[in-house]
């Protein structure tokens, strides 16, 4: 059933990051220039594939000149590599 909120509860509500982490974030978050972070099939745990997941959250509406990462596919996974 619908529930009334007053001013207050709403802005609280919306104030929660609903997102989570993103997979393997932080070690991709220090990749210097030209270093990659290798993803093994068996570590991926997700039925969204590593090439989905990752469009979504760097390479969606980012021009391709402002690009930070891409992805390749490799013998056992992939490599997601710091430009």
């Amino acid at each position: 059933m619908a529930k009334k909120l007053n001013a207050e509860q709403v802005k609280e509500l919306k104030s929660v990051n609903r997102k989570g982490e993103i997979k393997f974030g932080k070690e991709i978050s220090e990749l210097k220039k030209g270093e990659g972070l290798m993803i093994s099939d068996s570590e991926w745990d997700m039925k969204t594939t590593i090439p989905a997941y990752y469009y979504g959250k760097f390479r969606k509406g980012v021009e391709e000149k402002e690009r930070q990462f891409s992805y390749r596919k490799v013998d056992g996974g992939y490599i997601i590599e710091k430009l």
